[in-house]
């Protein structure tokens, strides 16, 4: 996630974040997971959304967020 917010930051393109994902550390025995466009819009689109909310919950406010099954 931290890569993302990072990438989303900094308005990194697809191919950029894909870089960065592939030169982050993971234990061999895990496959690596491959992007699709179709994945990255989803997720920038989650993500937005979950800016938007964030910058105007109010101080005190609570956000919850829900993580599909």
């Amino acid at each position: 996630m931290r890569i993302f917010d990072a990438a989303m930051e900094k308005d990194l393109s697809l191919r950029e974040l894909k870089m960065r994902l592939n030169q982050r550390w993971a234990p061999p025995e895990l496959p690596k997971r491959e992007f699709s466009e179709e994945d990255f819009s989803k997720v920038r689109v989650a993500w937005l959304d979950a800016q938007a909310q964030w910058k105007q919950l109010p101080t005190g406010g609570e956000l919850t967020v829900v993580w599909p099954a």
